[in-house]
């Protein structure tokens, strides 16, 4: 299971790369500055994203409106790792090594009624910014 997983890591790792070495000569105005892509790509298999340079930010742009110093809807604030952590008034939203599992995963992933789907109010997260979430709390969800 390991060696097939590992094995899977690694080809998905280097199609990645052919695809971001065939995108790279390509310049327009469309073109984004910075790529969405997954972050996973970028680390060894033992390391995540990290929290300060890859989630944080994504938080910033996308959630602090509704989750932050000023107004923490259902209690959660996603302003520090450590209100993120701490979770709502109803629990705990991430769940270290288990983002299936993890409510902030979830909510993300534009569940069946919109009336829980994050963000609210506003443009959504793309897939890939929502997988390098997952990617952070797979790793472990660490303060690095």
């Amino acid at each position: 299971m390991r060696k097939t997983r590992t094995f899977f890591v690694c080809a998905m790792l280097l199609l990645a790369l052919a695809l971001v070495a065939s995108c790279s000569d390509q310049t327009g105005p469309n073109q984004a500055s910075e790529p969405d892509v997954p972050l996973k790509i970028k680390f060894k298999i033992a390391e995540g994203p990290s929290y300060s340079e890859d989630i944080q930010p994504v938080f910033n742009e996308y959630c602090i409106s509704c989750h932050g110093p000023d107004r923490a809807e259902n209690g959660l604030r996603l302003d520090s790792y450590e209100n993120t952590m701490k979770g709502t008034r109803y629990g705990a939203v991430v769940i270290p090594g288990w983002p299936e599992a993890s409510t902030l995963v979830y909510v993300l992933r534009r569940p069946a009624s919109q009336d829980i789907a994050m963000p609210y109010h506003g443009r959504k997260l793309t897939p890939n910014r929502i997988k390098n979430v997952m990617y952070w709390i797979e790793a472990g969800a660490l303060n690095n």
